[in-house]
This record gives C-alpha cells, sequence and structure tokens, in this order.
C-alpha cells in the first residue's frame, strides 16, 4: 500500500538537499533499503551518499533487514565524520 511519510533529513543530505525535509510516497511495508532507493530514485546525485546513510524511527535506528509500516515519519541520517 502505498503511503506518504515525511522524511527529515539531516547533515551532510540537508545540506546537499537544500531542505531538511519532504513527503514522500513510499510502498509499505518497507525495508530500510527499499526506502533508501526510493530516495535514491528522487534524488538521484545523492544516491551514493543516501545508500551510506542510516534510518531512524521514533528516534531509533532500524536494521537493515527490518520490516517498517504504519509509519508517519522518518529520520535519514548521513555518516558524519570528525576529527
Amino acid at each position: 500500500m502505498t503511503q506518504t511519510i515525511r522524511v527529515n533529513y539531516y547533515a551532510q543530505l540537508r545540506e546537499a538537499l537544500k531542505t531538511s525535509a519532504e513527503d514522500v510516497a513510499v510502498d509499505l511495508p518497507a525495508r530500510e533499503g527499499d526506502i533508501l532507493e526510493r530516495l535514491a530514485q528522487l534524488h538521484p546525485r545523492q544516491r551514493d551518499l543516501l545508500m551510506a546513510s542510516r534510518v531512524a524511527v521514533n528516534e531509533d535506528y532500524v536494521d537493515a533487514g527490518s520490516m517498517l509500516d504504519g509509519l508517519s515519519g522518518v529520520d535519514i541520517i548521513s555518516p558524519i565524520s570528525g576529527g
């Protein structure tokens, strides 16, 4: 079933996409990789960064194989480097 969810972007993705959030139609249930793939279709220039990012639901990271359903939103956190 297709559902519109709120996608919040952080770190490098927020800067690269020039937005902190957007509403995206996704087919649910879906795995973490399915959601990232959908976002990569919408933002092909940021594919590598998106595919290296993590998905969080309710402030908790989800495992790559976890099935996600009944979502209203997700957080996409791109890799953060420090030094």
